[in-house]
């Protein structure tokens, strides 16, 4: 039997810290169930968590250290609200083609 597969897709704008909590916590609790995540896609103002000076930024990077789990945020959105990738830590910017390309290797798509 395959292990299951899915991807996040993250939407909770980075600025409302108890949705960026619940977001990564419920990270957490996928992994821990034994779910592969392929990755974690940031959308909307959700891509500010790729920002150094995120509340949550640092423990994004460490989860996606500790799982080996890839982070990408919208190119666009990041593009558009001054973000760079030098500064971005592990994540990484892609837009919306490479997360839907992603998604032909994962059994199913979890919003947070």
């Amino acid at each position: 039997m395959h292990q299951r597969k899915v991807a996040v897709f993250v939407t909770a704008p980075a600025s409302d810290l108890e949705k960026s909590k619940k977001a990564l916590q419920m990270c957490l609790d996928v992994v821990h169930t034994q779910t592969l995540v392929d990755h974690v896609f940031f959308y909307f103002d959700a891509a500010y968590n790729a920002a150094p000076d995120a509340m949550f930024h640092e423990a994004w990077n460490q989860f996606s250290s500790d799982f080996s789990i890839p982070l990408i945020a919208c190119s666009t959105l990041a593009e558009n609200r001054g973000l760079h990738a030098d500064a971005a830590g592990r994540f990484t910017f892609a837009g919306l083609s490479e997360f839907y390309s992603r998604l032909h290797h994962c059994h199913e798509v979890i919003q947070a």
